[in-house]
């Protein structure tokens, strides 16, 4: 099954993956079901150390809470949010009426393998960073991002003048500017109880910016950075945040590399909601590295594949007391809702 080690026999759930995307990299060390067809398919979710026990949290840091934005012709959206172990997908455009999920993060093997080797390359990422002339919003943070981006020879001049203009617009974007299900539950545990994080968690805030002058052909370019110090920024309902990283995803307006960008954003965030990872990147900062690789491959080599099989569902305090649920549910949205009710007994 999945892979278990000495943390999980005292009481600390190691990370899992979900691999969704079931055609891009065959992999042959994890576990996969059969569908109906016969086809070899595999679902994999991440979950993070939330609930570990109080021991075991007073020697480890938080992991992160994170936002990913996207760029559409539109305008700038919040995507996706995570938090908790949990991440909310919020509905497209086109898909609005529909509710937005909340469920254990979803990756893919070609992500992660994308992911890493961004790790690997890219010589835009600062992990130890005081903002200049003591500058503290998120609009400085950015504009040191595309200069690190620059002076690595990532991005050329008009690509750096486009980006900041495009985020300039970022942030005059209302951060709860998506439309909200009408489904009581999830917006009363995913909301108001999950996604906006406790007062003075860390966060990761990561921008997918495609570029007009940026090369259809070219790999989205990863920049990121890290402070010394997080930086108070207003989230929702008066909650404030301390950014600690800030990543920003450059890459073409064409649909092939906005997806690739939007897949490593994704898996970026919910990596960084990984105690473990988190850790190590605060490590290797304090050394004066600014190598994020170690950590990664550390993280990858801990976690846990998440089969897609039915289990039986159990009641939860969540659940309406007019709805008729199915007896049955997927593994990964068992896992899902024991996070989302462990949550909510713990916070009301």
């Amino acid at each position: 099954m999945g892979h278990v080690d000495e943390d999980d026999q005292k009481g600390r759930m190691a990370p899992t993956i979900n691999l969704v995307e079931e055609d891009e990299i065959p992999c042959t060390t994890t576990m996969s079901t059969t569908s109906t067809a016969g086809t070899p398919r595999m679902r994999a979710s991440r979950s993070s150390t939330y609930g570990a026990s109080t021991a075991d949290a007073k020697h480890h840091s938080p992991g992160l809470c994170g936002d990913v934005w996207v760029c559409q012709e539109t305008g700038w959206v919040l995507k996706h949010q995570f938090n908790m172990g949990l991440e909310y997908e919020r509905p497209s455009d086109e898909t609005q009426s529909s509710r937005a999920i909340l469920h254990l993060p979803s990756t893919s093997l070609s992500a992660l393998q994308q992911l890493r080797t961004a790790f690997d390359t890219s010589k835009a990422i600062d992990l130890d960073r005081t903002l200049r002339h003591g500058e503290t919003d998120l609009s400085a943070f950015h504009q040191e991002i595309l200069d690190l981006a620059a002076d690595q020879g990532d991005l050329n001049h008009l690509g750096q003048e486009e980006a900041l203009e495009k985020l300039k617009l970022r942030l005059q974007t209302k951060r709860s500017s998506s439309k909200e299900s009408s489904c009581v539950t999830e917006i009363r545990c995913s909301r108001d109880l999950i996604m906006n994080p406790e007062a003075g968690t860390e966060s990761v805030d990561i921008s997918v910016c495609p570029l007009k002058c940026f090369d259809s052909e070219k790999t989205p370019v990863l920049a990121m950075m890290g402070l010394a110090s997080p930086i108070h920024v207003d989230g929702e309902g008066g909650v404030t945040i301390d950014l600690k990283y800030a990543a920003i995803r450059l890459c073409s307006g064409a649909a092939g590399s906005l997806e690739i960008a939007c897949r490593m954003a994704r898996a970026l965030a919910s990596t960084f909601m990984d105690r473990t990872f988190a850790d190590a990147v605060v490590r290797q900062a304090a050394t004066g590295t600014k190598n994020v690789l170690p950590a990664f491959d550390a993280y990858l080599s801990n976690v846990t594949i998440v089969p897609t099989v039915y289990v039986p569902r159990a009641t939860s305090a969540l659940d309406e007391p007019d709805e008729i649920y199915p007896t049955e549910c997927l593994l990964s949205e068992s896992l899902a809702d024991a996070i989302k009710t462990r949550i909510y007994n713990h916070m009301t």
